[in-house]
């Protein structure tokens, strides 16, 4: 099996971290639950290296230059290249063990990303991607509509890998984790990740669970969550969630070039750059970011609540992402 087919292989979906925007009328080889972390409208968006706008054939284009002219998105993707050229023999043992394993989520915003890029296809009858019910979104348009990256043909994959707009968007991963925990064991419809996850937690970590908490896996704390991360059981397993899988491990920015790193923290403005240099102003990205500041002060109050051990162990495990894509440590762990 090629690189690129690798690579194609381990994408499945990250419409926060779109790799390549592309979108097709066929998702015959969908498997459950997973979808390319290739977005873009199929056959539309090729990277124009000399900053003229193309077309292939579809009606969107990408002007390249307005891109790379941005400093604060040069300056990022500067800097993954050279952690990646640091690591490079760490990264590199890494990628060809890890050949077999499949990637499915990197929420950021990837409702949203997904109503965009099916409005880009051309397939809807709005203009507004508030417009789309999510049920919808992630069910029967983007079973429809949607195509995942292992689906084409080694050329397409090759072409597509070399040759398409894409994009990545990341955060920091202490609050990518409380995301993650939220969204996955405190919300009613989130019953797969219960049953999946929460019963092995509350099994695991809790001294003398219910019987009902170890049928349902309904109340996993957020203590608990971090214990179950830190585990080696867990991190050394090849099923680490990708929910929660380190950044460089779930996209791959070494061996895949990113046009454009995007951060939650700028992912209004960061949008607005891309819908631009593909021509697509006419779309509005739906705004539904908290505050930076209510997102702080969320963060620093869980956290307070795990041990400086804990937040150490956290640092060490997601030390790569930190470093690759600009965090510091954050505030609350200045305790060590």
């Amino acid at each position: 099996m090629s690189l690129d087919e690798r690579v194609a292989e381990e994408f499945t979906t990250c419409f926060q971290c779109p790799p390549l925007f592309g979108l097709g009328a066929s998702a015959r080889s969908r498997r459950s639950g997973a979808w390319s972390c290739t977005a873009a409208v199929d056959g539309g968006m090729k990277a124009n290296q000399a900053g003229k706008e193309i077309s292939l054939g579809t009606p969107f284009q990408v002007t390249d230059q307005r891109i790379q002219t941005n400093d604060v998105i040069a300056e990022r993707r500067r800097h993954v290249q050279k952690v990646c050229a640091s690591n490079k023999a760490f990264i590199r043992a890494k990628k060809a063990r890890d050949s077999a394993e499949m990637f499915r989520y990197l929420y950021v915003a990837c409702t949203n990303w997904k109503r965009v890029l099916l409005i880009m296809s051309g397939k809807m009858n709005t203009t507004d991607p508030a417009k789309l019910r999510p049920r919808l979104v992630h069910g029967e348009l983007g079973n429809r509509y949607l195509r995942r990256l292992v689906s084409y043909s080694p050329d397409e994959i090759d072409f597509r890998l070399r040759n398409y707009f894409k994009v990545m968007f990341v955060r920091s991963p202490l609050e990518r984790l409380l995301s993650a925990y939220i969204n996955k064991f405190t919300q009613s419809y989130s019953t797969y990740f219960r049953k999946r996850y929460g019963r092995k937690i509350v099994r695991r970590y809790r001294e003398d669970p219910s019987e009902q908490s170890l049928q349902r896996g309904h109340d996993v704390t957020f203590n608990e969550f971090i214990q179950y991360i830190l585990d080696p059981q867990t991190t050394e397993s090849s099923s680490f969630n990708a929910h929660w899988r380190q950044y460089y491990k779930l996209c791959r920015p070494c061996i895949v070039n990113y046009d454009y790193i995007g951060k939650y923290e700028t992912l209004a403005e960061d949008v607005e750059n891309i819908l631009r240099a593909l021509n697509s102003t006419h779309i509005k990205f739906p705004a539904s970011v908290a505050s930076g500041t209510r997102t702080a002060d969320l963060v620093n109050s869980v956290y307070a609540n795990i041990s400086s051990e804990e937040i150490h162990g956290l640092w060490k495990t997601y030390a790569v992402d930190f470093e690759m894509f600009g965090y510091k440590y954050p505030d609350f762990s200045r305790r060590l």
